[in-house]
């Protein structure tokens, strides 16, 4: 039996190697905005003083088709919100599943209409849900990874869902006191984590979704958002 950080070592493998691409041009873009952002902060510090009031860091609020979009500006997120399981994933509790399946067991079609250039990473078997007793008991992970790419990987989506919660994830999460927007009448919070980078976490239909798109537009990315959240 595989113990849990094996397990959990294939489940997000696909997720980790695009992953490993992104950080190394945010890293890049950190270098070349970071003088930028210390006068920014000289400049904010010279504004308000010692007061250690901060300024206002929220977008302005949009209305769009019935929609109401409003985006948080992030300066950080958390990176600890996968927490630690008491228990592991065992091989032989893993069941194998196509879209259909997926679409059947979280009871909605959790994958989006994405741009023309982006392509879904379908290689392999990375679908599934674990369940006790060899695959015939109770489920007990049912996190799945779904990820869009371009063909030099500057624009990707990268959605990770599961059932009745927010999903686990080592990338980072929201704050839930951010602001919300409201799409198809569903709360959808959305960060701006940088230029190029938003985050939006919901839960839908009893699905919990983290998703985080890179290279696209604002407009490209709420057309995703209403491709999942369906009235």
């Amino acid at each position: 039996m595989k113990n849990y950080n094996e397990m959990a070592n294939d489940v997000f493998r696909r997720r980790d190697e695009y992953r490993v691409i992104q950080k190394k041009r945010r890293k890049t873009a950190i270098g070349i905005s970071s003088s930028f952002m210390c006068f920014c902060l000289i400049a904010v510090i010279g504004f308000y003083g010692v007061s250690g009031e901060k300024p206002n860091t929220k977008v302005p609020v949009e209305t769009t088709n019935s929609n109401t979009i409003v985006i948080n500006e992030m300066d950080d997120i958390s990176s600890n919100s996968r927490l630690k399981m008491n228990f592991n994933l065992s091989e032989k509790d893993l069941i194998p599943m196509s879209k259909q399946d997926l679409i059947e067991y979280y009871k909605a079609d959790v994958f989006p209409t994405v741009p023309k250039d982006l392509k879904e990473d379908n290689s392999g078997d990375y679908y599934s849900i674990y369940k006790q007793n060899g695959g015939t008991g109770e489920v007990y992970w049912d996190q799945n990874v779904l990820n869009y790419f371009n063909s030099d990987f500057t624009r990707s989506i990268n959605i990770e869902l599961c059932k009745n919660k927010l999903p686990f994830s080592d990338y980072g999460s929201l704050d839930e006191s951010d602001k919300k927007s409201v799409i198809n009448r569903l709360p959808v919070t959305i960060g701006l984590i940088d230029e190029s980078v938003y985050m939006a976490e919901f839960i839908y239909r009893n699905v919990g979704f983290r998703i985080v798109f890179e290279g696209l537009s604002e407009e490209e990315m709420i057309s995703v958002l209403t491709s999942i959240i369906k009235i």
